[in-house]
């Protein structure tokens, strides 16, 4: 059974602003991405699942741009999120197949009004320019299939968590 990293599970763990950023590329295309405004990440023992809330809007140019893959449509398209702590720049990347997209759930909603609280206390005049409301967003939701330290410094890049035929 596949256990997750400790540094991982204290990012997740942490108080702090985290900055997020969605995104994913098409063979031959520019990538897309879009901010994240809360995260909620599900990291079983054996399984793990990220969810990134962002604006109605931006799934549905999310959406039109999966939709627009000639890749096997036999196969999920692949998600890119970069997680970002606030305070120190501590990143990771987490990378898999698309599920679903969803209403937020309640985990999904604390998330959003943690990480809007978080802002204002660290930075408070940033605070105003990311404030949405749960009612604007959707969760997006994909199987994490890799994670990658992305700190800036020796161990960038490198492969933190790798799962390959797990569900």
């Amino acid at each position: 059974m596949h256990e997750w990293p400790r540094e991982l599970l204290a990012f997740k763990e942490r108080s702090v602003p985290v900055y997020i950023h969605l995104a994913a590329a098409n063979p031959g295309q520019p990538p897309f991405c879009c901010r994240g405004y809360g995260y909620h990440l599900e990291l079983a023992p054996g399984a793990g699942r990220m969810w990134i809330s962002v604006l109605k809007s931006q799934w549905v140019r999310l959406n039109a741009y999966l939709a627009a893959n000639p890749a096997d449509r036999s196969r999920s398209s692949e998600l890119t999120a970069l997680l970002t702590a606030g305070t120190d720049n501590r990143s990771y990347q987490f990378k898999g197949p698309f599920i679903e997209f969803r209403m937020p759930a309640k985990e999904d909603a604390a998330s959003i009004e943690e990480q809007r609280r978080l802002t204002a206390r660290y930075s408070p005049h940033l605070a105003p320019l990311v404030n949405v409301a749960v009612s604007d967003c959707l969760a997006i939701g994909f199987r994490i299939g890799a994670v990658y330290e992305q700190t800036p410094g020796p161990n960038a890049g490198e492969l933190v968590s790798e799962r390959r035929g797990e569900s």
